[in-house]
Parts: structure tokens; C-alpha cells; sequence
């Protein structure tokens, strides 16, 4: 640490910690009220706020924000810690109960400055919330007496040191956003070939409803235990990509199950109910299993490649059929008889389904690769924006 650096403690360097206002809301244009909502990756976004009506409760003016104000979401599991600062006048602003406002001593800092040593702390202001599951709250207390935090004593230095965590910060969102349309991008690039395949019109194709060409068969009613003889497959055990999840593994035990039950290399296990209804697992496990009752096993009638199926649960052309015949709102249905309803569109000849079976594995394959790459660089990008931070809060920089 540099020899003109010093160190406090929250409560020595802020004029003023306090919890905001227990609104009475207001459809009018009154009082602005930032809630934790609002309050993400460093920035405040006013589109979740709402109005206070001032007329039946007062807000005074130190609870009004100002410019280079810090708020920190003080209560709440996953939005706990996360700051941002004011940095442009909010006309009639304030915060509600679950958001604490750090006002810096502008005699000391350059208020961006303050800011930014707000940020470094983030992670940490997140693990120190107390109190039950649900009800994690980050104390005024707390926040007050927090850990000395160590920073330059001449603005000229705070001033360089903002100049480059704004420069490495933009240069790491630029690059970040860049590897979030390329992911986007690439899982559109295989979208888009299973489209253009299905949704054309060639000789040797034909058209049936699930029904006609399928025998649809419910799981098995069970309770998941931590140990038993079969791997029991539940909703929970389909990735996002369609395929097993190997974690979180759960079983059960029973004797002389009927093999209508039993997941082999090569099913189709659909999903029928809740927020994944529909989606399609292609079961590829050797692992002695059974699939749960809140999945369907679609087994084709005729010689038809069950892998090309599952390519095609992942077109749009399935998923705008289904979401059309799904039943409920609240608890999306997507049962036997819904299921039956669905067209497929296929080629007769098992050596074109085999080739294009290939040709979808082959894109599958690069579009995940892709991912992974992209998914790295993401990586890459927060822990430099972390290391960065760090040194400049070491004096390093």
C-alpha cells in the first residue's frame, strides 16, 4: 500500500447510512422510489420503480438521493449487496425500506472514486447478510462498522485511478456483449438449419400427428431417495440442452418394475407439466433407470430415428406447435393426449434420417463447442474486471 494511502471504517468516511421509506404508492407522478429490483450490475434502472404519494407521507431531505449517493440492497437472497451509484440527478428520488443509502464525504473523495471502492467490496457486502433463509438482511449496523477500506487521501490519484476502471470496464462490457451475441448467435445458427430441414417440402417426407406413429406411456410414481438401486429420472434431470444431467443424481428402490419403465440408450422422455413442459430429453445413459410419472416415453411405431425426433423438439417449428396446445397457465399441461395432437414431418428412408441425423449431431456439437469458447471469454472478462479492481484497491495500479 502507498504511503499516501489511509484507512476507515464506513462509518468514518460517510456523512450519512440509512434505510429508506415504507411507501404509501401512488399511480401520480410524485416521489420516484428505488427499489432492490432496480439495482443491477452497478447501474439503477428506474423501469422497476414506482410513486410515493408525499402528501400522505413526508420524505425529508437527507432521504432524497443526491449525486454520488451509493445504494446497497440490504435484505434478500440474491440481490443482497449489490450496489450502484447515483451519478446524475434524479428529480424526487428516494429508496424504499430494503435499500440503504451511502452518502460519501465529498471533502475526502472523488465521488466516482467512492463509487467504484463500493463495488470492490460487493461480493463481500453479499456474504455478510444475517438471519434465516429468505429473510438475509445486511444490517445498518454492519454496514457502519465495516472492515477499514483503505484509499488514496489525494483526489488527483482517485481521479486515475476511476480513468482506468472505467476504461477496463468498458472495454470488458464491450467484449462481454460481443460473446453474448455470438452465444445467442450460435445456438440460432442450429435453430435456423432445423428449421430450413423441417419446415420443407421434399419428396420422401411425410406428415402424421405423435399420435398415429407413437405409443405414449406415463412413469413411474416414486419418492427420489439419495441411494437406491435405480437411477430415478425426473424433469430436474433434463439440461437445457436436452441431455442428462449427471449431478444431483437421485434413485429409488423397488423390485420387478416393469420394463414399461425403464429408461434404455436410444427413449425420448418428454416432460409434461410445469415451466420445462415439452421439452425432450434423448436418454443415453447405461445406468440402471426409471423414468418419473411427470415424464412421457414416446416410442415410434415405425423405423423412425428417435434421435432425429429430438433434434426436431428443439426447432421452433415444434415450439410454436406446442405452445399453442399446451393447457393451463399457472401449471403449464403438456400430457398424453395434448401430445398426440403434435405433426411431425420426417423422411421415409431410415438412411436419410440417419444422414441428417448426423449433419444435426455434427452442428449440434460445433454450436455447443461455440458456447463454451464464448461461454470462457465471459468468464475471462469478470475475473479481469476482479483482478483489476483488486490491484486498484491495493495501490497497484
Amino acid at each position: 500500500m502507498k504511503s499516501n494511502w489511509e484507512t476507515k471504517r464506513l462509518n468514518e468516511i460517510s456523512t450519512f447510512i440509512s434505510r429508506g421509506i415504507s411507501p404509501n404508492y401512488t399511480d401520480t407522478d410524485d416521489i420516484t422510489v428505488i427499489n432492490q429490483r432496480c439495482i443491477r450490475d452497478h447501474k439503477i434502472d428506474v423501469t422497476f420503480s414506482r410513486k410515493h404519494n408525499a402528501n400522505l407521507k413526508k420524505v425529508s431531505d437527507e432521504k432524497m438521493l443526491k449525486v454520488g449517493d451509493v445504494l446497497v440492497n440490504s435484505t434478500g437472497v440474491g440481490t443482497l449487496g449489490r450496489v450502484a451509484q447515483v451519478k446524475s440527478e434524479y428529480k424526487r428520488s428516494t429508496v424504499d425500506s430494503h435499500v440503504t443509502i451511502v452518502r460519501p464525504d465529498s471533502s475526502r473523495f472523488y465521488l466516482p472514486f467512492f463509487g467504484w471502492m463500493m463495488v470492490n467490496i460487493e461480493n463481500q457486502l453479499a456474504a455478510s447478510g444475517l438471519g434465516a433463509s429468505g429473510q438475509i438482511e445486511l444490517s445498518k449496523s454492519n454496514l457502519q462498522n465495516w472492515y477499514p477500506l483503505a484509499y488514496p487521501t489525494d483526489i488527483s490519484e482517485q481521479k486515475e485511478i476511476v480513468s482506468v476502471l472505467e476504461r477496463v470496464f468498458e472495454e470488458a462490457e464491450r467484449a462481454k456483449e460481443n460473446a453474448e451475441k455470438n452465444l445467442i448467435n450460435a445456438a440460432e445458427l442450429y435453430k435456423s438449419y432445423l428449421d430450413i430441414t423441417f419446415n420443407s417440402y421434399q419428396d420422401g417426407w411425410e406428415t402424421h400427428n405423435l399420435g398415429d406413429i407413437t405409443d405414449l406411456s406415463y412413469g413411474y410414481t416414486d419418492t427420489a431417495k439419495d441411494t437406491g438401486k435405480y437411477r430415478f429420472i425426473r424433469i430436474t434431470d433434463i439440461g437445457e440442452d436436452g441431455k442428462l444431467i449427471q449431478e444431483n443424481k437421485r434413485y429409488i428402490n423397488a423390485n420387478d418394475i416393469d420394463m414399461k419403465y425403464r429408461a434404455n440408450v436410444g427413449d425420448l422422455l418428454m416432460a409434461r407439466t410445469g415451466g420445462t413442459y415439452a421439452k425432450v430429453l434423448y436418454f443415453d445413459s447405461s445406468e440402471d433407470s426409471v423414468f418419473a410419472s411427470f415424464l412421457i416415453k414416446i416410442k415410434f411405431h415405425e423405423s423412425i430415428n428417435s434421435k432425429l425426433y429430438w433434434h426436431f423438439s428443439k426447432s421452433n417449428n415444434y415450439w410454436k406447435q406446442a405452445k399453442a396446445l399446451v393447457n393451463g397457465s399457472a401449471q403449464p399441461q403438456f400430457n398424453g393426449n395434448v401430445l398426440k395432437k403434435l405433426n411431425f414431418r420426417y423422411p421415409v428412408s431410415n438412411k436419410t434420417q440417419k444422414i441428417l441425423v448426423e449433419k444435426f449431431d455434427e452442428l449440434e456439437q460445433y454450436v455447443h463447442k461455440l458456447k463454451r469458447v464464448y461461454g470462457e471469454k465471459l468468464a475471462f472478462t469478470e475475473e479481469l474486471k476482479k483482478s483489476v479492481l483488486d490491484r486498484a484497491f491495493n495501490g497497484e495500479l
